[in-house]
Formats: structure tokens, C-alpha cells, sequence
């Protein structure tokens, strides 16, 4: 048995461990600044299990959450809206129209506006931001031109719940988490859009319940998972993962223990 396990530790290499950028979804929300630290990466040797406890396509979840979570309107009027992270551990308004070929994006701040074509009319967003409110529960709302009343109306909590039952379930060990691929955010021009040059996993764990939902999210610069080694990070909830590529696209995930 020890020699298998020291071959086992050979073939593993030296990987990579980090503590993934852990992201309260409360604290994302301008009111408490800069994004959680990151923590550097240690060189050190890892044992994997021959067997990973998840396995996913990474092809098969890209982008999905931009198109599966929240929205208004119908056929190819019909703007999709969910929440997006950028590898900074910002936290973003996505906006897709059916008929767009990508994403734009929002950062969600006390002051945050933006506006679009839909259905031949222009429409405008904005957050209704009270003191009285607990953060999570500022509205987002959209108005269309002509029209009085908001096309859409939603917390922002809710949005979240929505974002978050979008996300691919994954279960590593005891622990279920939410997977998300796609590019970080290029918030240089206005409105912000993908960045071609750097792709994020991002896993949301939640707790709490359905009416007071509590969700921690981690963030992973994709360019770190590798199939050469095993990239190992240690989680805020005592769990530690590890990741690595297989070689037709597949993240393979293992539960290294807490």
C-alpha cells in the first residue's frame, strides 16, 4: 500500500494550491469595497484519487447562465438578465438580448444605470435604492419607452435565486456547489463586456433557506486548471478541492478532504 500511494503521489506532480477567492454575495454589493483578498499560490505535491467525485463538460456550461436565470419580454424581444462575477470578484447585472451575439454588463452600485433596444423601443434600467432596505433588497427596474409602469421589477436577491438555480449541481464530497464557465468582464469601455483573454469558474455554494438565502461564492482563474497538475485550493468552508482538465474538455473534480 505505500508504494502505491508514493507513485500515486509521484504522478499527481507538484500542484498548485491557493485559497479560491471567496466572495460573500452581500459583500460584493459596493457597500464594503474591495473584493475579498487573494491568497498566494504554494507549490507543494498533492495525492489525487484516481477517481475525481464530479466530472463536467465544460462546453456544456458556458455561458448557460446568461440565458437560464431571469428576463422579460418574449420571442426575440426577450432580454435575459442574471448576475455575473469577473475574476476580480465583482459582481455584475448581465443584460442579453435574443437576438445578441453577447452579453453587456452592469456593475451593481448604489448609482448603476444602463439602457438598450427591445421590441423597437428603448428601454432604461436603474436600481431603486432605499435606506430602510437591506441591500439584497434594492430593486432592480427596467422602464420602456412610452410605457408608465416597469417592464421588469425584481430584488435583487431574486435575481440571485434565479442565477444561482442556473449554475450546473455539482457534489464534491459532502458539499453541493453551483459551476459556472465563462469569460471575466472588461469593464474598460461602457457598457462592460466580455474580456476574450481570460476565462473564470466560479462555484456558488448556498445556505440558508429559500427566504433568507446566504451564498458564498469562489472564483478560479480558469488559465490555473491545467492537465498537467492538479490545481488544489483550500475553501472557506473547511473543504479542500482539487481541479484538473481532462483531455477532451472535462473538468475533473476531487474532493481532497478538510
Amino acid at each position: 500500500m505505500r508504494l502505491l500511494a508514493l507513485c500515486l503521489l509521484l504522478l499527481a506532480g507538484a500542484a498548485p494550491r491557493a485559497r479560491a477567492q471567496a466572495v460573500d454575495f452581500a459583500s460584493s454589493f459596493w457597500l464594503l469595497g474591495r473584493p475579498a483578498p487573494r491568497s498566494p499560490a504554494k507549490i507543494q505535491p498533492a495525492f489525487v484519487s484516481a477517481q475525481p467525485a464530479a466530472e463536467v463538460k465544460l462546453s456544456e456550461v458556458q455561458d448557460r447562465h446568461f440565458k437560464t436565470a431571469d428576463g422579460y419580454g418574449s420571442g426575440k424581444d426577450r432580454i435575459h438578465l442574471s448576475v455575473h462575477f469577473d475574476l476580480a470578484g465583482e459582481a455584475y447585472l448581465s443584460v442579453l438580448g435574443a437576438a445578441w451575439d453577447a452579453p453587456q454588463f452592469y456593475k451593481f452600485e448604489r448609482a448603476m444605470n444602463g439602457s438598450w433596444e427591445a421590441g423597437g423601443a428603448r428601454h432604461w434600467m436603474s436600481l431603486d435604492v432605499s435606506i430602510w432596505r437591506a441591500r439584497l433588497n434594492n430593486v432592480v427596474q427596467v422602464f420602456a419607452e412610452g410605457r408608465r409602469e416597469p417592464v421588469f421589477e425584481r430584488r435583487i436577491v431574486d435575481i440571485l435565486k434565479q442565477a444561482y438555480r442556473a449554475g450546473r449541481e455539482v457534489r464534491v464530497g459532502r458539499q453541493v456547489y453551483r459551476l459556472y464557465y465563462s469569460n471575466s468582464v472588461d469593464s474598460s469601455v461602457v457598457p462592460a463586456v466580455k474580456d476574450p483573454q481570460r476565462m473564470g469558474l466560479v462555484l456558488v455554494q448556498a445556505k440558508g433557506d429559500e427566504d433568507c438565502p446566504d451564498f458564498k461564492t469562489y472564483i478560479i482563474p480558469a488559465a490555473a486548471v491545467t492537465q498537467e497538475r492538479t490545481y488544489r485550493t483550500d475553501l472557506d468552508n473547511g473543504q479542500t478541492l482539487g481541479l484538473r482538465m481532462g483531455p477532451d474538455g472535462t473538468l475533473l473534480l476531487y474532493d481532497l478532504g478538510n
